[in-house]
């Protein structure tokens, strides 16, 4: 190579002494005789060039051999080289590396090994610490290099003191950047006991890509027949690596046009990590990732390829085996390198149910359990991602909606991760907040909360369907539903066809409320006359609606207090008597008739069935059954239905035995008549009624029905911002007295228990004399 090639590596390093020496002098192997050429200290293959200072560059042995090793040769004086005086690239961040040092003056050979650290077994020592030794024959070349840097003898005191100076602050600056990419790298690569010792090329190469030095790798990559481009340094790094946690473009470039280049997929990983878009978009370009298919396995499923696309070794790549490019992308938020990829046909893979039993789950279930879990667990990362929610899915909105409800569900069965679970889940219902906090004006607004429109099946009255807005009440998404611009738009159809409303005061609110009950049956005359008038839009109105039903079943609570109003002060008649209109009245045909109250009632139940059956045809069973208010009025509505069928059942056989009395019973007075026992049942006392007696079971079920009924305002009062947060507050304090509860009730239990066989012995102490005194 050329002295001037040479000069334009400028990734030579050589080491300047940090204290004053006497004059510099070269020590040739005992016996051997003196080379005639002068020592070229600018040489990369030079072995006072190395990035370290090890002991024996200070050492007596070497600077002032001992007795031992023969008496000192005399060395002549040399001029120490200019190392300013560069040719090439002189702006690069190559040439500016400040970590050319001269630490030693002599040239020790391998004989001199075994004096300073043991023998030449240790030698290689230095080579897994990052150190480069080089034996005494590449001394050969020396000469070569710097023909026109020689050696002066005439070397004055001035001249030392100053290159002194020079080499203490170099020293001290190569230091402080050593810290630094120690700092980086992490203290591992100190104790790192593995790697293969590189030539001086391979050094020259390795250093030039991670420095920037784009005319040293080209020439050395067009040039060079004997090197290896593929090799690593101490950390298990190679050329590609370096130059991209570098940030280095073009040396990127020109080593992907080379055929063979391992660990493009490191490469393409550590450009993601640290965000570097043109890079990823150049080692994309690369014929290895032609047909998407490297994009879509992980590290872990190409391992069976037999290539070195990816680095397996725990020093050669810094990232989980399962974890693909997309699914790194979209752990570090990179919008525009998950765009890339995903134009480029990549995806994340749903990840399996917990509980499926396929071949492939099994078998990673019996290889590695943790691993599996881990997988599962970055996939899901890379899914509940704002990056990939916002550019892989059409509607973003729906699917974080239902990753949310799917994360959830995890947390409580995969209960080792439950917080990590949880707090994915949690992330994807902020995504949902933060798309809703983008929107700008109503129509927005409209798209988020609806959804797809043309999935949605059309609603009456052309109705915003709020399909969004039902998913995120039924998956509990309480600050999709509370935030401002949702609520907004629910109020905005909450009053519709009645815009002034919304702004009057609660004066007026009032007002219009009683005008609507007084007039409720004449409105809905009205209404089922013209549904489609003016007055029918405006009884339309989610508002009118609530208010409407509101008060029929205000209506339906005070007819269920005036029904039992004529018991308030007690009833005339004791259990023991039978009072009858007439003498030949049959007592329970006059307790088993119906009020005009009770009849009032079960008109106002049918309704209310009829109301329940339709919302049941809408909805569909299941989605009925979900919420536990329908549950609480099927209940409420069933129970109603079976005590008025109980009652009018004992109405039936009580009218029975009347008709038997009136046709086959001559006497006037019943109480001296001779019935048979199926009729005279009928004229018996409430306190001689069988339990099964019908009147009875529908006076159970009645009172019941009443107790759901007044349970059922619950249902209304978190409409309100005062008393609903109150009933919430109660229902979880409910809740926590169960708990307690069953904590009390084992202690009782125990108590219990102990007790009993305590005292057992004195079970017949009242009736046995011997327990008597």
């Amino acid at each position: 190579m050329s002295d001037e090639g040479e000069e334009s590596d400028s990734g030579e390093r050589a080491h300047l002494s940090g204290s004053p020496s006497p004059p510099l002098s070269v020590c040739p192997p005992e016996g051997s005789p003196s080379s005639p050429r002068p020592l070229d200290l600018c040489s990369s293959t030079s072995p006072l060039l190395v990035d370290t200072d090890p002991p024996c560059r200070s050492t007596p042995a070497c600077i002032h051999p001992s007795p031992e090793t023969g008496e000192q040769v005399d060395s002549p004086k040399f001029t120490p080289p200019n190392f300013n005086q560069r040719t090439g690239d002189t702006g690069s961040a190559f040439r500016l590396r400040e970590d050319l040092r001269l630490d030693a003056v002599h040239v020790c050979y391998d004989e001199s090994f075994p004096k300073w650290r043991g023998g030449a077994a240790k030698a290689d020592r230095f080579q897994h610490h990052g150190q480069r030794l080089h034996r005494a024959p590449e001394l050969s070349d020396y000469g070569n290099h710097c023909s026109s840097e020689s050696i002066n003898p005439e070397f004055n005191s001035e001249t030392r003191h100053q290159q002194t100076i020079e080499a203490m602050h170099r020293r001290h600056t190569t230091l402080r950047e050593k810290g630094r990419r120690q700092a980086v790298r992490g203290p591992a690569y100190m104790f790192n006991e593995r790697g293969s010792p590189l030539t001086a090329e391979e050094e020259r190469f390795m250093e030039a890509a991670e420095y920037g030095n784009i005319p040293v790798v080209r020439k050395m990559l067009e040039e060079s027949k004997t090197l290896n481009f593929n090799c690593v340094d101490y950390m298990g790094q190679n050329a590609l690596q370096l130059a991209v946690g570098n940030e280095h473009l073009e040396v990127t470039e020109l080593l992907l046009k080379k055929d063979g280049l391992a660990r493009i997929g490191d490469g393409l990983l550590l450009a993601i990590s640290k965000g570097y878009v043109r890079i990823v978009e150049a080692i994309l370009a690369n014929p290895a990732f032609s047909g998407g298919l490297r994009l879509a396995l992980s590290p872990l499923e190409q391992e069976m390829r037999d290539d070195d696309f990816f680095a397996y070794d725990e020093d050669g790549t810094r990232f989980s085996h399962d974890v693909t490019p997309i699914i790194l992308a979209a752990h570090c938020q990179e919008y525009e390198i998950v765009h890339i990829l995903l134009s480029k046909g990549a995806r994340i893979e749903r990840p399996h149910d917990y509980f499926c039993k396929c071949a492939v789950c099994l078998e990673k279930q019996k290889e590695d359990s943790f691993s599996h879990s881990r997988s599962r667990m970055n996939a899901y990362k890379g899914l509940a991602s704002a990056a990939y929610l916002s550019l892989s899915s059409e509607d973003p909105v729906l699917t974080a909606l239902e990753l949310s409800n799917e994360l959830a569900r995890l947390a409580n069965i995969e209960t080792e991760f439950k917080n990590d679970y949880r707090k994915l889940s949690m992330q994807c219902k902020d995504f949902v907040v933060g798309v809703l906090d983008l929107c700008r004006n109503t129509e927005e607004v409209e798209a988020i909360l609806n959804g797809d429109v043309d999935q949605c099946p059309p609603s009456p009255y052309n109705r915003p369907c709020l399909s969004r807005v039902k998913l995120a009440i039924k998956y509990e998404v309480k600050k999709f539903v509370a935030h401002p611009n949702c609520q907004q738009q629910l109020l905005t159809i909450w009053y519709e066809n009645l815009p002034g409303l919304r702004q009057q005061s609660v004066g007026v609110k009032c007002w219009t409320v009683l005008g609507v009950t007084i007039g409720l049956p004449f409105l809905a005359i009205a209404y089922w006359i013209m549904p489609c008038s003016k007055l029918g839009q405006i009884l339309r109105s989610p508002f009118m609606k609530f208010v409407a039903h509101a008060i029929s079943f205000t209506i339906f609570l005070g007819l269920l207090v005036i029904n039992a109003s004529d018991r308030f002060e007690g009833v005339k008649n004791l259990p023991n008597e039978t009072i009858t209109d007439h003498p030949r009245q049959v007592f329970r045909v006059k307790t088993t008739q119906f009020s005009w109250t009770e009849m009032l009632i079960m008109k106002w139940v049918l309704g209310m069935i009829w109301s329940e059956c339709k919302e049941i045809w809408s909805d569909g069973p299941r989605e009925y059954i979900m919420h536990l208010w329908n549950v609480l009025d099927f209940g409420m509505l069933s129970i109603f239905a079976a005590s008025f069928t109980a009652r009018f059942m004992a109405f039936l056989k009580a009218s029975k035995a009347q008709q038997f009395v009136d046709m086959h019973i001559p006497d006037e007075d019943l109480s001296n008549a001779s019935l048979p026992e199926e009729v005279a049942y009928f004229t018996y006392a409430r306190n001689k009624w069988r339990p099964s007696d019908p009147q009875i079971i529908s006076e159970g079920l009645y009172a019941i029905a009443v107790v759901l009924s007044f349970s059922r305002i619950a249902y209304i009062l978190p409409a309100n911002e005062s008393f609903g947060p109150l009933q919430i507050s109660l229902g979880r304090t409910v809740k926590d007295i169960f708990k307690f509860m069953v904590i009390f009730i084992m202690v009782f239990v125990a108590f219990m228990i102990g007790m009993f066989n305590l005292y057992s012995y004195y079970l017949g102490a009242k009736y046995n004399p011997a327990f008597t005194t």
